[in-house]
Parts: structure tokens; sequence; C-alpha cells
């Protein structure tokens, strides 16, 4: 793979921490600055090694940071920041804490644990997602209210995109181009290059700080990801999506309502009140690795995303109602089974606004009106 799966983007790239347009590096200036950032010593910002290999080399407008695309993957959290005046050794600037613990909790998480493999199937896909067959049914039907919602383009954006297990076969990116995908995590940048190859381009970024220009995505989707971002920092996920769509382009988010989603959580309370009290006496980690309980999770209400002042036009639709434990406890592999998913599928179709809010997981459909 070489770096001109990135070409098109280039264009669109911002810089984290200033907001200013990032522009290639090229020339005698790139091999000059290449061999600085690639000396012995030199670190990012946030004190962590340059990788090695360095493609590309991206300087913000201002010229105060340059970032760097190693691998095929661009660089572009607030603390992988270089100095453009490096010359080896660490950089001048010392490092500054740039996230939260939790947001560290998350990149943690899924560096070292969520998106390892244990007998073929990565572990995320183990804790979350291994239900019946019936269920997984369901939810792959359940994909295609994403993929009906999102509109065609040149770039989709897929916010915490994770490893993009179906590569090009993911269904909701099918109207677009270019997939951009964008996580906290390395490890599912690596993974999901792997699984989709050229047509993706892969950014290690924050969704509370998109290092993309305004009005540069013609769709965006983040999938089981906003309830993860430090609940005070969640209005402003929200708002970074909006910023960077197109004039005319929609974002999917699927979020939780967590212990707000009334239907499932009294349809299985003592099983949610297991759940809890085993989260909370499991141990941080395991055999070195971070566990689920390290796994930062917030999810507000309804009545929470009504009273934000959002700037979007939106609405609050039915994704998925039944949480994992309905599914596990209802959802078997028989008739019976295939009815009471049958009937939630029916009445999510019939009532999608009523179950988006008492159901388990909304999809929050917002739009960004065409200029005037």
């Amino acid at each position: 793979m070489t770096s001109e799966t990135t070409a098109p983007i280039t264009a669109h790239l911002r810089c984290p921490r200033t907001g200013h347009p990032l522009h290639e590096v090229e020339g005698e200036a790139f091999e000059r600055a290449r061999q600085d950032v690639s000396a012995p010593g030199v670190t990012f910002e946030d004190g962590t090694s340059v990788p090695s290999g360095v493609e590309r080399l991206f300087q913000s407008d201002g010229g105060e940071h340059l970032y760097v695309q190693a691998d095929s993957i661009l660089y572009l959290t607030e603390g992988k920041a270089l100095d453009p005046e490096v010359t080896g050794g660490p950089l001048a600037v010392a490092p500054k804490p740039r996230w939260s613990e939790a947001k560290r909790s998350v990149q943690n998480f899924y560096d070292e644990t969520g998106w390892k493999k244990e007998d073929g199937t990565y572990i995320d896909t183990k804790l979350f997602s291994e239900v019946s067959d019936v269920a997984s049914q369901y939810k792959t039907r359940v994909m295609d209210r994403v993929t009906r919602r999102l509109g065609t383009g040149t770039f989709l954006l897929n916010v915490a995109s994770g490893t993009v297990p179906s590569g090009p076969d993911t269904s909701y990116a099918q109207g677009f181009e270019r997939h951009v995908c964008m996580d906290l995590s390395l490890t599912a940048l690596q993974e999901a290059r792997s699984n989709l190859g050229d047509r993706g381009v892969y950014i290690l970024g924050d969704i509370t700080n998109i290092p993309l220009q305004e009005g540069s995505m013609d769709g965006c989707v983040s999938l089981h990801t906003i309830y993860h971002v430090p609940k005070e920092e969640q209005a402003r996920a929200f708002r970074e999506l909006y910023r960077v769509l197109k004039p005319g382009g929609t974002a999917a988010v699927v979020y939780n309502w967590g212990r707000h989603a009334v239907l499932p959580n009294l349809l299985t309370l003592p099983i949610q009140i297991a759940r809890y009290v085993h989260k909370r006496v499991m141990p941080k980690e395991r055999d070195g690795q971070p566990t689920l309980r390290t796994l930062y999770f917030h999810a507000h209400g309804p009545s929470w995303f009504e009273q934000q002042d959002w700037p979007f036009d939106y609405e609050v639709e039915a994704f998925h109602s039944p949480n994992n434990q309905f599914l596990n406890l209802y959802a078997r592999d028989n008739a019976v089974g295939r009815r009471i998913l049958q009937a939630v599928y029916d009445l999510e179709e019939r009532y999608p606004q009523t179950m988006g809010k008492l159901g388990y997981y909304p999809l929050i459909v917002i739009r960004k009106a065409l200029s005037t």
C-alpha cells in the first residue's frame, strides 16, 4: 500500500492545534524535515515516539506544527504535533497533557484489548456482539437504516471506525468513493487498513476535534462512539460531525440511552443488575491488559439531547431497540425467537420516533441544509 491512498483527502486536512489548513511539505524541504523528525529521540508533543518510515509530512498554514503520515496512517491528534524547527533530540516544546483520563482509557482499551483477536474473533465482538444467529440476522437487518439515511458522494467520514471488518463490502459506504476511517486507536486503523485496503483513508483523530476542514465531507457515520466520549464533551462531538459536513450532507449517529432506555431495561432488569455488579468487581487489568471496567461509558438520556441548543436539524429514530441482554434472553435460535425479533422490527418500522426514544440504541440523523 502506498501513500497515494490518502492523496484526495489532503486538501481538506486541518491542524488540530490551531484550526489552520494543513499543506503537504514537498521536495527538498520534505527530505530535510523527514530526516529531522526521524532522528533518534524525536518525540511527538505527547511524548510518544515518531513511527519509522515517515511517508509524508503536513505543516499548518501558520507554520507552527508538523504532522506525519506513516504506513498510510495520518497522525492528526493534538498530541501528535511536531515542532518544525526540531533537529534531533527531544522536542523544544515540553509535552503537554491534551487528553482526559477518560479518553486515554478508551484508547488504551481498544489498542491493548478490544481490537486484539482471540480464536480469530475481535475481543470487542465477543464482549458486545456475540448473540444467537437469529439476533445476528436482526442486527444485520437494522444496519440498512443507516444506509438509507446516508446519501452519496466522494467522502464518507467514519468516526471511531474500528476495524471495518466488512471491508469494501461495508453496506453504508457503498454510495461513496472513499471511506475515511478515523479512530483514537492505532490498532483499529491498522486492522481497518488490512480489511479495507486502498479504498480507505486512515486518520488517527479525535471526534471532539476532527482534523478536517469545515464542509469537506459528503456524509458522516459514527456508530457506538459518542457515549464513550467524556460526558461534558459529547455535545461538542455532535457539533464537530455537523461542522465537517458539506451543505446537503447527512450524518448518521448510533447513540445509547443506557439507563434511560425504559423498555429494554424493564424487560431485563435482573440481568442488568447482575451485569453492573459483575463490572464493579472486575479487576482493571487481566494478564496485563485493560478489562471492560476501564472502558469509559456515559449515556445521556433523550431529554438531555432535546435540551441542547443544536445548530442543526435532526431526527431521532429507532436503530436497535433491544440491548444484548434482551437478545440473549428472548431471541433464541428458534421460531419463538424469530417471531419476537420480527415483532420488534415491525414496531421500529411502524413507530420509529417512539421506539427511538424508548429503545436502547437510537439513530440520530443530522442534516446540513444546502446554502441559499
